[in-house]
């Protein structure tokens, strides 16, 4: 639920940034949900991460022409439509920041943010501040999306402390957001969905639960498994040995990142292991998976 409301909350943020100071709130909280996720599950945190970080970069490309436009506009009402200072800022007019591959994005905010630095005198503090934020925001999205890619990091942080510095990150949004528009319902749902934070209703039961054998370790006797469904909030994990009539749940409510989960479990015996799983939402629960099986020797 936290990561769900996370990822909303940055998109809302990204596509209609209320202040050039939540330029730098986006990459300090998306650094910070990505810390979080790095301490859960490796294989869920790594899906949830790059989902996030794709949706937020989506987001920003998507609302880019219309911010570019605002900074156009500004510039064009200050120096005029034919003023030189216009072809200096934007040599390349303004498709490329739609056109631009990802690479190049900062390059391309970067020459527009350089030719405003050189006109000052003319040029409205608005206009610099506006592209100063675009060029903010992109890298702080930027750098954290590389991060997610890359090989999580060792931390000696626990996973609540990690989930408590994100929780303050967002609680200082909201602080920001609140002073910012008070007493403003629709904005207030716009940015802080907290819907998504609140427990999930049983009116939905899952989907059929695909169940996954990442990994088998025969010397450390050790299996591993990912398991998705639609709509799942947590998992059961179910085990039985080759012949026997009935599954044993091993894993319960193991929680859900987006639907996913990973799970490993120590294999005690010499012996062909079945594994199914199921989801669970609230007090409904999902069709099992297909069985799975295992050869410990």
């Amino acid at each position: 639920m936290l990561m769900d409301y996370t990822r909303a909350h940055l998109v809302a943020l990204v596509t209609a940034i209320p202040s050039p100071d939540f330029a730098a709130r986006v990459a300090t909280t998306t650094a910070a949900a990505n810390a979080f996720n790095a301490g859960l599950a490796e294989i869920g945190s790594k899906l949830a991460t790059q989902k996030m970080q794709t949706e937020i970069k989506k987001a920003f490309r998507a609302s880019l022409p219309d911010e570019i436009l605002v900074v156009y506009s500004g510039l064009v009402a200050a120096v005029g439509p034919t003023s030189p200072i216009l072809t200096e800022c934007f040599p390349k007019g303004r498709t490329v920041f739609m056109r631009c591959q990802e690479g190049a994005v900062d390059d391309e905010l970067q020459v527009l943010l350089t030719g405003l630095g050189k006109h000052t005198a003319v040029v409205p503090p608005a206009v610099v501040t506006k592209a100063t934020s675009l060029l903010t925001t992109w890298n702080g999205i930027y750098e954290a999306a590389g991060t997610a890619k890359g090989t999580k990091k060792t931390t000696a942080l626990s996973l609540q402390e990690l989930r408590a510095a994100l929780e303050a990150e967002l609680f200082t949004n909201l602080l920001m957001l609140a002073i910012l528009f008070p007493d403003d319902e629709v904005k207030a749902a716009q940015y802080c969905p907290k819907h998504l934070l609140e427990p999930r209703g049983s009116s939905l039961t899952p989907g059929t639960t695909t169940l996954t054998l990442v990994e088998h370790n025969a010397q450390a006797r050790t299996a591993k498994f990912s398991m998705a469904a639609d709509h799942a909030e947590a998992f059961h994990l179910l085990r039985r040995k080759a012949g026997a009539a009935d599954f044993v749940q091993v894993g319960d409510d193991i929680e859900a990142t987006d639907e996913e989960a990973t799970f490993s479990i120590y294999l005690e015996d010499a012996a062909t292991y079945e594994f199914a799983a199921e989801a669970i939402r609230g007090s409904r629960t999902g069709e099992r998976s297909a069985i799975v099986s295992v050869t410990q020797g």
